[in-house]
C-alpha cells in the first residue's frame, strides 16, 4: 500500500536539489514503483468485483463487508498512487532540465578552454608566418625573385598562409565562441557628410625592353632553347620568361635541361 506522506518525503530527499543522473534513475525507480501499485490495486479490485454477486446470493454478508471495505482501501491506494505519479512526473521535468543544464555547463567550459588554446595556437601560427615572409623578402632582394622558383620550389616559396587560411580560420574561432555580449546602445551620431575624393591615376607598367633576334643559324659550341620557368637568368645576365627562346653555350643548356629550367628547340641540338 502507498504511504503518500512518505513518498513525499522521499521525492524531497532532504531538500537536495535534482541536478544529477543518479537522481533522475532514482525518480524514474519511484515511478516504476508507483506504476506497479496502481496496477496491483486495481487487479485485486477486479477480483472482488468478479465474486460480488456470488456472495449476495450466498448471503455471505461478513465477507461482502470485508471485500467492500478492502475495495474502499484499494481505491484509495490507487487515488493516491496516482498523485504520487504525478508529483514523481513533475520532480523529473526539473531533475532533468538540471541535469541538461549542468551538462551544457561541462560542455561550455570545454568549448571555451578550445576556443583559448586554438587562438593561442593561431597567434603563434601568424607569428611563424611573418617569419616565413621575412625570409621570402630576404632572398628575392638577395638573389632575385627567380631564386625562390629555382632554388626553394616545394619548400615555403609562397607562405601566403596570413592571407589564406589565418582570417577564415578567426572567423571560424569567433563563431565558436558565440554571439558577443550586448553593449548599451547608444545615441547615434549624426552621419559626416561623404567626401567625393578622385581616385589615384594607376601607376605606368614597366615596359619590357624588345629582345634582339636570334640569328637563324645557332652559333658554333652554343645550343637553342625554350625557357620553361620564369625570372630564369642567362650567363649575360638577361632574365627571361616563359617561352622566350635563347642561344646558351652547350654545357650551361644541357645543365639548364637537366634542371628542367629549359628544353631543346631540336632534337639535334640535344644531342
Amino acid at each position: 500500500m502507498v504511504n503518500l506522506k512518505s513518498l513525499i518525503q522521499a521525492l524531497a530527499l532532504g531538500g537536495k536539489k535534482p541536478d544529477t543522473l543518479s537522481e533522475i534513475l532514482r525518480l524514474e525507480e519511484l515511478a516504476a514503483d508507483m506504476r506497479r501499485e496502481i496496477a496491483d490495486s486495481e487487479a485485486e479490485i477486479r477480483e472482488i468485483s468478479a465474486r460480488r454477486q456470488e456472495l449476495l446470493l450466498d448471503d455471505a454478508d461478513d465477507q461482502l463487508a470485508e471485500d467492500e471495505a478492502r475495495a474502499g482501501t484499494l481505491r484509495r491506494n490507487v487515488e493516491r498512487a496516482e498523485l504520487g505519479r504525478q508529483r514523481i512526473g513533475e520532480e523529473l521535468v526539473e531533475a532533468k532540465k538540471a541535469h541538461r543544464a549542468a551538462r551544457i555547463a561541462v560542455h561550455r567550459a570545454d568549448r571555451d578552454d578550445i576556443v583559448r588554446r586554438l587562438t593561442a595556437a593561431m597567434q603563434a601560427a601568424v607569428e611563424v608566418n611573418r617569419e616565413a615572409m621575412a625570409w621570402h623578402d630576404r632572398v628575392c632582394s638577395e638573389l632575385g625573385h627567380h631564386t625562390i622558383n629555382s632554388e626553394f620550389s616545394g619548400a615555403i616559396a609562397y607562405p601566403f598562409l596570413a592571407g589564406d587560411f589565418i582570417e577564415p580560420f578567426k572567423a571560424n574561432l569567433a563563431q565558436m565562441a558565440g554571439p558577443p555580449a550586448l553593449a548599451p546602445r547608444a545615441a547615434p551620431k549624426p552621419k559626416p557628410a561623404k567626401r567625393v575624393v578622385a581616385a589615384p591615376a594607376p601607376a605606368p607598367r614597366p615596359v619590357r625592353p624588345a629582345r634582339a633576334a636570334l640569328p637563324e643559324q645557332v652559333p658554333s659550341g652554343q645550343v637553342r632553347v625554350t625557357v620553361l620557368r620564369p625570372g630564369y637568368e642567362t650567363p649575360s645576365g638577361e632574365q627571361l620568361n616563359t617561352g622566350d627562346m635563347a642561344d646558351l653555350p652547350r654545357d650551361i643548356g644541357h645543365a639548364a635541361a637537366e634542371a628542367g629550367a629549359v628544353e631543346f628547340v631540336s632534337q639535334e641540338a640535344a644531342a
